[in-house]
């Protein structure tokens, strides 16, 4: 249901930092996930196959890939209404003097999860 500015800014407030930086690495790793299975992760997932690594294992260590482009992950967060500081916050975006980017590019994803959750 798509809540009104002000709700949707009360909601935001509300939800904690450590939530909120959270909620965009899950939203990384769903992106990962999907370029992996997509035409453009057909390297990866060959690359991921040559080491020996079958596909229902991928899934159960949610291995992904991040496209070889600069704004692909940028792109998926924004469309997802994530404000580009907190990706820039828990290091999937970077700035230099031209301005963000996204720091993985063309490379197989390994996320790392807490234990402790």
């Amino acid at each position: 249901r798509e809540l009104a500015p002000a709700g949707r800014r009360a909601l935001e407030e509300a939800e904690s930092e450590r939530a909120r930086m959270l909620r965009v690495m899950e939203l990384a790793v769903t992106f990962f996930e999907a370029q992996v299975r997509s035409d453009a992760g057909a390297k990866a997932r060959a690359y991921v196959e040559g080491r020996g690594i079958t596909p229902p294992t991928a899934d159960r260590f949610r291995i992904g890939y991040a496209p070889a482009r600069w704004d692909a992950l940028q792109g998926f967060l924004a469309s997802q209404k994530v404000p580009l500081q907190v990706a820039e916050q828990v290091g999937l975006v970077g700035t230099n003097e031209r301005g963000r980017y996204d720091f993985f590019r063309d490379r197989v994803m390994l996320p790392v999860f807490d234990r402790q959750k």
